[in-house]
């Protein structure tokens, strides 16, 4: 943590060595309004958690065949793995190309490739011991989460897992907040379509208390599944379960600022 943030600060050499950061605007995009050393912080502790859960569901770290970090923005997080594992093993996907490009600028040792809305990629079939996500499943709507669930299977070694966030129940307060001007987020026009969009703090928990997917599309040009999610563990445990082996589901804010999913690829049984 030190090296990538006061030791890039200080010493020319790591700059010259380690990964750099974006324009502002980015930086902000993919970190809630952090930048500099901030968001590097933030995906930081992302990063540690993740590994924590790797090693205790899957196995040392340093012995996965390959790892891929969905939603990777311009690789705040997956630029920490670089400690851990080669880097031809390290993948990022995303569907802002802009991001994509920069990650590719900033960061010239893991692999990243710009992928479509929706799924199929171009990724081989069962590729990776290990896909993480922070922050996507947050905000993407229920057809889309459930083609992506469908491409992790895909891509996903037999016995592989999966990390993925999503907003907690506590998390409708702040929606509220933002819907009747009490407080407001960095980006306008997010504040602008949940006071037009999101249903109310009352009709939103009567849906994720009953196990519903909780989403509200937020109309950005050009991806009209982007938006606010919430989905509660008895959801997860419903339809989830159909296809993968939930393996936890923490909603420990001293964990996560968000809550995280982990469910297994078990390796099809024979006869």
């Amino acid at each position: 943590m030190w090296v990538n943030t006061k030791g890039y600060e200080r010493n020319s050499r790591l700059r010259h060595v380690l990964p750099g950061l974006p324009p502002e605007y980015f930086q902000l995009a993919a970190s809630s309004g952090h930048v500099g050393s901030k968001t590097l912080e933030k995906g930081f502790v992302v990063y540690r958690l993740f590994r924590t859960l790797i090693e205790r569901h899957h196995g040392p770290i340093d012995e996965c065949a390959a790892l891929l970090d969905f939603g990777c923005g311009w690789g705040r997080i997956l630029r920490f793995f670089l400690k851990d594992m080669a880097s031809e093993k390290l993948w990022g996907i995303d569907m802002w190309d802009l991001q994509v490009e920069l990650a590719k600028q900033t960061n010239p040792y893991c692999n990243f490739l710009h992928v479509a809305k929706d799924p199929p990629t171009a990724l081989h079939d069962e590729t990776f011991d290990v896909v993480v996500s922070f922050s996507v499943f947050s905000h993407i709507s229920e057809a889309s989460h459930k083609q992506w669930l469908a491409e992790f299977k895909r891509i996903l070694r037999p016995g592989g897992i999966f990390i993925v966030t999503t907003w907690g129940r506590e998390r409708t307060d702040f929606f509220e907040s933002v819907r009747t001007g009490s407080s407001s987020a960095w980006d306008e026009h997010y504040n602008q379509s949940m006071a037009r969009s999101f249903p109310g703090r009352e009709k939103w928990l009567a849906a994720y208390d009953s196990g519903q997917f909780c989403h509200v599309d937020l109309d950005y040009a050009g991806n009209s599944d982007y938006g606010e999610t919430c989905i509660p563990n008895s959801y997860v445990s419903r339809e989830w379960s159909k296809s993968f082996t939930i393996l936890d589901y923490i909603e420990d804010r001293s964990v996560c600022t968000q809550n995280v999913v982990v469910a297994r690829k078990e390796p099809q049984s024979v006869g």
